[in-house]
């Protein structure tokens, strides 16, 4: 399966014992689509573990078999190069605790710590920093287009919380110094993998711009790897995706 977007890597943890070869007919549709907007009536902000309940309810609904032990397969979580980039670029910056500082107080002036951002609002905060911080004209386009590349893989599937708002913006500002973009950049090259990066992957980057640019932060463990990922916040169109992707594949 073609992983296009970076929702769409949690499909490796699921196996499907019994190929449809088929898109969803049209009653199957309604059934998936009214049991994923039930369930955000109900709640508010569906993470992972969330959204195994509901594939678990659809797949009952429609009859269709899966292996449910897959379900847990958090092994095989990967991240796009984008995203690896972004996370590495905003790792490198945030342990200076002045830019930290200054980077949680423009994001809490446009949302909460337990509320949910669009991909709109998110370009205009990244471009706030911009205009406020001390770096005008220095953003390359690359950091620019790696962020824009993500957000429109993820504006249809995803919500983006406080966390993943200031790795964005960590990011952005990273990029105003050159060589550090050089070298996340390079490092994210010289470990990325055709079908998306692992853990073992995301870990060697981080070593090696550790190496690089001395940082004293260390490496995030796997259980924070895994704790970032499935943390995430999913919108209605995200988690319709997911199931259609899982149990009708091309």
């Amino acid at each position: 399966m073609d992983l296009k977007n970076i929702i769409l890597f949690f499909c490796v943890t699921f196996y499907f014992l019994q190929c449809q070869g088929a898109r969803p007919t049209s009653d199957q549709m309604d059934t998936i689509k009214s049991s994923v907007t039930l369930w955000f009536l109900l709640q508010d902000g569906i993470h992972f573990e969330k959204i195994k309940t509901i594939f678990r309810h659809v797949a009952d609904i429609l009859n269709i078999r899966y292996e449910p032990s897959t379900l847990n397969n958090y092994e095989k979580i990967k991240l796009s190069r984008d995203d690896v980039e972004i996370f590495t670029l905003a790792f490198v910056v945030s342990e200076h605790a002045a830019l930290l500082n200054f980077i949680n107080e423009i994001v809490a002036e446009h949302m909460g710590q337990d509320e949910y951002m669009s991909d709109l609002k998110l370009r205009e905060v990244l471009a706030k920093i911009k205009e406020r911080a001390d770096f005008d004209g220095r953003f390359p386009e690359i950091v620019g287009q790696c962020i824009s590349n993500t957000l429109q893989k993820t504006a249809n599937n995803y919500r983006f919380t406080f966390s993943d708002v200031k790795n964005y913006a960590l990011a952005y500002v990273a990029s105003g110094n050159p060589d550090v973009m050089e070298i996340v950049h390079n490092a994210v090259i010289a470990h990325e993998k055709p079908d998306g990066m692992d853990y073992e992957a995301f870990r060697k980057v981080i070593e090696d711009v550790i190496r690089t640019l001395e940082v004293q932060k260390p490496v995030p463990s796997y259980d924070e790897f895994k704790a970032d990922v499935l943390s995430r916040i999913f919108s209605v169109n995200g988690i319709e995706n997911l199931i259609i992707e899982t149990l009708f594949p091309l």
